[in-house]
């Protein structure tokens, strides 16, 4: 079997939960919900394109350009959520409500499945259990943590628009790339 066995158990959780959202809270809640989601993929898009280079050194390449290419069109319609947050309820201290929750619930979420898969990857020997493993990941946690603050108190300000940051060096070249070897 190739994959994570067991991955699709937290998928449904996920699934779930944003099922739950959808019946039990309010539009509101959703909304503001949405654009914390939306404002944490800007700042993983502008770390793989800015940052991410070494931390990809090794990787399977198709799986790293799937991944370019997703948070290259992540930043694309970065300002789609806020917008519509903006024009439906346009409160700061709702939307940073929204954020938190969004910190808390995605946070949570990566790091039991981050966690589950290294797990995985340890038994099956693709990565070993040692201390340079370890290390590796304490310093992609330290690196990827620090730089996530940075960019996170950003959008706490109340004059944060995703429509003044620039799209990063090499997403647009992406996409192109992707939307012509798919045409």
């Amino acid at each position: 079997m190739s994959g994570y066995p067991g991955l699709k158990d937290f998928e449904a959780k996920i699934a779930d939960e944003y099922q739950d959202f959808l019946q039990n809270r309010s539009l509101k809640f959703n909304v503001a919900y949405s654009e914390g989601f939306e404002s944490l993929g800007i700042i993983a898009g502008e770390f793989i394109f800015k940052h991410a280079k070494p931390w990809l050194r090794g990787a399977d390449d198709s799986v790293a350009t799937l991944w370019k290419w997703h948070l290259a069109e992540e930043f694309e319609h970065r300002t789609v959520c806020y917008d519509v947050y903006k024009d439906l309820y346009g409160g700061y201290f709702y939307r940073i409500y929204g954020l938190l929750y969004a910190m808390k619930h995605l946070g949570s979420y990566g790091k039991t499945v981050t966690q589950f898969m290294i797990e995985q990857d340890y038994q099956s020997g693709a990565i070993k259990n040692d201390y340079k493993s370890k290390i590796r990941k304490l310093r992609h946690g330290i690196v990827y943590g620090s730089y996530v603050l940075a960019k996170v108190c950003r959008i706490f300000s109340p004059f944060y628009n995703p429509q003044k940051l620039s799209m990063p060096d090499g997403a647009e070249e992406i996409l192109e790339a992707v939307d012509y070897a798919a045409s």
